[in-house]
């Protein structure tokens, strides 16, 4: 399954028109992300991310990095697993954040909500977790991280070459070039 296909199935997994997709995207049409659904546009890093987001997935799903048993659980379920593994009530943990009451709390674990990388931060700083978990990017074993990232990219005939020479690197120009496919720390 494609970038784009994995895109389309998820939209239409939580049932969002492409329309309804473009507009949590912000400053994307419709004819835009059917081209990105039809594959004719390459994605970078934070157009990744960004789908991740409005898609309720993990940027690992997108870029076919994680099975789709895995891609079913959302930020919401990752927030609600780790509150329950400390003990936390809906109430606690909306006192930790700093929410009024455990209605928020609730709209985050059912991803009633479009959730910002602030709302994600909060969660994960009262949960002591990494946003990277929340989002879904520290599941995967770094190894089989870096080689599923390499099969990926290398799919695109474009970068195919540029893939084969860092293939052939050294272990620390890969390792640098997982540092610069994360995303940047943002609120």
């Amino acid at each position: 399954m494609t970038v784009g296909e994995r895109k389309k199935k998820r939209r239409e997994e939580i049932g969002l028109s492409q329309e309804e997709l473009a507009n949590r995207l912000g400053n994307r049409s419709r004819a835009s992300v059917c081209t990105v659904e039809n594959n004719r546009e390459s994605l970078t890093v934070d157009r990744v991310w960004k789908y991740a987001e409005a898609l309720e997935c993990s940027p690992a799903y997108i870029l076919g990095l994680e099975s789709e048993n895995e891609s079913i659980q959302t930020i919401g379920d990752r927030i609600r697993q780790k509150r329950m593994e400390k003990g936390l009530s809906q109430s606690e943990l909306a006192i930790k954040s700093h929410y009024s009451d455990k209605t928020r709390i609730s709209k985050i674990e059912n991803s009633g909500d479009n959730l910002t990388r602030k709302v994600i931060k909060r969660m994960a700083e009262a949960l002591g977790a990494s946003e990277a978990y929340l989002m879904g990017w520290e599941h995967i074993d770094q190894s089989k991280k870096e080689k599923q990232i390499m099969d990926a990219i290398k799919q695109d005939d474009k970068v195919g070459e540029i893939i084969d020479l860092i293939i052939k690197s050294t272990q620390e120009v890969r390792s640098a070039v997982l540092l610069l496919l994360k995303p940047s720390q943002r609120d």
